[in-house]
């Protein structure tokens, strides 16, 4: 009886170890209360639809569980005006197709934020007057005012 007892025990612990080791050949499938409102990443503001796509895209800083502004696609930043931040690029970021991020993806995405009518993430950078590739990996934002919650509001503007 033990002899069957430790057979099959082991037998167990293999198959689950297999599982566990073997990758698996099948899709990942999440299931969802409702389908993303949309595939763009400045169209919907809404919690599913930023739930899926920030697996797809980042910001410029993201917001920790506690809720502390991270770097992101940004590796750092600091202010050269009370108005002016300046973001330096965190290297080896890749786009799917193996084309590395640069500065000027960044502006465009922010401009694009801004500027196409059906965004609602215009409000996140409502204070922001401009956007320029200041140096290779560097991005310039400068806002109308000086403005205390902007990293907060560029972790949901995904680029």
């Amino acid at each position: 009886m033990r002899l069957a007892c430790l057979a099959a025990a082991l037998l167990t612990v293999t198959a689950c170890r297999e599982r566990l080791e073997a990758p698996s050949r099948r899709p990942l499938r999440i299931g969802m209360y409702v389908a993303p409102a949309s595939f763009d990443p400045h169209e919907r503001n809404e919690f599913v639809t930023f739930s899926v796509l920030s697996n797809l895209y980042e910001g410029l800083t993201a917001l920790s569980p506690s809720l502390r502004v991270e770097p992101a696609l940004s590796e750092s930043w600091y202010n050269v005006d009370d108005r002016t931040w300046r973001f330096r690029l965190r290297r080896g970021v890749v786009f799917h197709d193996g084309r590395p991020l640069t500065a000027s993806d960044v502006v465009f995405s922010m401009q694009r934020a801004r500027q196409l009518a059906s965004s609602e993430f215009k409000s996140y950078l409502a204070a922001v007057e401009s956007v320029r590739e200041a140096a290779q990996g560097e991005v310039e934002i400068v806002t109308h005012r000086p403005n205390a919650v902007l990293l907060a509001r560029l972790a949901f503007v995904l680029v």
